[in-house]
């Protein structure tokens, strides 16, 4: 027998059995080496809420309808999303039996107009059983469970899982008697039982549509947009869980878990008389209105997921770009005074549709493996030429339009490459496009005056004509400046 089975050792022990193999603990035994100590049943019927498709549990996200021992209850965990979402959160039933507000208002940006509805149905029951010497001094705490999941009213998977919980007081020939027990029955020893969730098929356990950008040097066009739009996309969805979080009663969030689960857990104790689980029962209070959560926050993640759209808009497919930072301007334009979090209009989830497809495989136009750094350094000096350019010639309002929108480009390229020479191209380009955009735009003429007096009329006109006047002065100074702007652009490029 190896060190690893010493009495001190306390790591649980896992095995899979038939369902219908023997209890390997009965009711009645009674040896010179072990009896039953105190027992309990817990039973657990949940009902799993989603998408067709599983979009909350590919992001880690279960909402569920539990009844726990005759209690029923809504249940949210989602730890790979804490503190903005709930972990190991449950909420009583109200009179009408709705899912909570809250929790609604939470997934939403993961269901991203899909219908919530039951996808698996689960029945658990557990026996735990003490097992005591016979002087009384608990051994260990037996965990015998059996789960059924149904999908689309058909039992998909039935599993026995058997969880033995040592204490320090097992001696290694107790525990070489109570493996034996097990394994005569038919025991499968485990290294660890997979979670309920994962037995619900491939679609529950994809990849999630918000992953976390990861980056290798060398990486090629397809593999490295698909990490820049992941990482904006992320950001996007961060931001709109922190507003809609913002006083709602998530209870605690601190989590070590990155998987959620569904079913209760129940605490490991010597003493299970009288033990009884104790859900969450408070409800929180909503606050779904027309002014709570502010899409500042939002609308600024927003943003800088359409500037690197605009930096890498070479590597993809024009009438995507086209579309998708369409819909970038229209959300940038929402007043945030008039819209919150709660009353986003459907562009946004397409946004997000749009985004989360791009993000696991964008439309590029290029070879997909060739090196994305190199055509990125190439694609810097192509926009500041172009932005050059279009700076050197200013004629009239579309030319003040063009500068302004292939200086931002410019921007947008540097802003994105993680280099010194895009560094001091960036610095050097920002004042140049924070005046362009102040200036780009002409005068409103447009004074409707039919119904102002003679002086009201003549003072809107000198208004326009003081308008005229300053920006023709301002014009004439980013001019005048230009030169200078000019030389230092072209000196970091090549630098």
């Amino acid at each position: 027998m190896t060190a690893a089975w010493r009495s001190e050792n306390t790591e649980a022990l896992y095995f899979e059995l038939a369902w219908t193999a023997a209890r390997p603990v009965p009711t009645d035994l009674h040896t010179t080496v072990a009896s039953v100590g105190a027992r309990r049943t817990i039973e657990c019927e949940v009902t799993l809420l989603d998408s067709p498709d599983h979009r909350l549990l590919r992001s880690g996200i279960v909402i569920a309808h539990r009844v726990v021992d005759g209690l029923g209850e809504w249940y949210m965990d989602a730890p790979e999303w804490s503190p903005w979402l709930p972990v190991d959160r449950s909420v009583a039933l109200d009179a009408a039996g709705e899912l909570p507000e809250d929790f609604a208002c939470l997934a939403r940006p993961f269901l991203r107009g899909a219908t919530l509805s039951p996808v698996a149905a689960l029945s658990w029951e557990r026996l735990e059983t003490i097992l005591e010497a016979p002087d009384s001094t608990a051994l260990a705490l037996i965990r015998d469970d059996r789960i059924a999941v149904a999908q689309s009213g058909v039992t998909t998977s039935r599993v026995r899982e058997l969880t033995i919980n040592p204490y320090r007081g097992l001696t290694e020939g107790q525990r070489d008697w109570l493996t034996s027990r097990v394994l005569a029955l038919g025991g499968v020893p485990v290294t660890r039982h997979p979670s309920v969730l994962r037995r619900l098929g491939p679609g529950a356990g994809a990849l999630t549509d918000y992953p976390r950008p990861h980056l290798h040097e060398g990486a090629g066009a397809q593999a490295w947009v698909s990490a820049q739009l992941a990482g904006r996309l992320r950001d996007v969805v961060e931001a709109d869980l922190a507003s809609r979080c913002q006083g709602m009663d998530l209870g605690a969030t601190e989590t070590t878990r990155t998987e959620p689960r569904v079913l209760p857990e129940s605490p490991d104790r010597t003493e299970l008389v009288g033990m009884g689980y104790d859900p969450v029962t408070t409800p929180a209070p909503s606050i779904h209105d027309g002014v709570h959560g502010s899409i500042r926050p939002l609308q600024k993640a927003i943003g800088a997921l359409s500037e690197t759209l605009d930096a890498i808009s070479g590597l993809l497919d024009p009438s995507w770009v086209e579309r998708a930072q369409g819909l970038c301007g229209r959300l940038m334009e929402l007043e945030p005074g008039r819209i919150s979090i709660h009353s986003l209009p459907r562009e946004y989830y397409q946004l997000l549709e749009e985004m989360t497809v791009a993000a696991r495989s964008p439309r590029v136009t290029v070879d997909p493996d060739q090196p994305a750094r190199s055509m990125m350094k190439r694609m810097l000096k192509e926009s500041v030429a172009e932005a050059v350019a279009a700076c050197d010639d200013l004629e009239d309002s579309q030319g003040w339009v063009a500068a302004e929108a292939s200086a931002r480009h410019g921007l947008a390229v540097a802003g994105l490459l993680d280099t010194g020479r895009a560094d001091k191209v960036a610095k050097r380009l920002r004042p140049v496009v924070t005046e362009l955009a102040r200036i780009k735009g002409g005068v409103d003429e447009d004074v409707d005056v039919s119904e102002m007096s003679a002086e009201q009329a003549f003072e809107a006109g000198r208004q326009v004509e003081r308008a005229r006047a300053a920006l023709s002065a301002a014009r004439q100074s980013f001019r005048d400046d230009w030169p200078q702007h000019r030389r230092k652009i072209l000196k970091a490029l090549h630098d």
